[in-house]
């Protein structure tokens, strides 16, 4: 992802750019496909409660860190489509909520970090 998104940003491509006809940006697009595996999975009955457990609480914290990388390189997660929507409004609301939730956590740590280095800085 890292190396994609530097490409992107070296040759110019904008990653904020709306679709004309339903004035999505690529984040929307990416949103409305994991949202689409989320319901699928939770839908499957071939897998046991505790699977489904375990594969959606990997699916939030890998959504979570993919749309930080994502903002990290510009893309803005509050644009909203021609709809009104922002692309974190196309998920189910309660994985959208694991989603900010997990997001606001790693903020939280990683400032946890930076504060922890400074210490042994000094």
């Amino acid at each position: 992802l890292e190396t994609l998104c530097s490409l992107a940003e070296k040759y110019g491509a904008d990653i904020n750019r709306r679709n004309p006809y339903t004035g999505r940006a690529p984040v929307h697009t990416l949103c409305i496909n994991i949202s689409e595996d989320y319901s699928l999975t939770k839908k499957n009955k071939y897998i046991t409660s505790e699977e489904k457990a375990d594969i959606l609480a990997c699916a939030v914290r890998v959504t979570a860190e993919l749309l930080e990388k994502l903002e990290h390189y510009g893309a803005d997660l509050s644009i909203k489509d021609d709809e009104g929507e922002t692309p974190l409004d196309l998920f189910p609301r309660n994985f959208r909520n694991s989603i900010i939730n997990c997001m606001e956590y790693m903020d939280n740590e990683k400032s946890a970090l930076i504060e922890a280095e400074d210490l042994f800085v000094r």
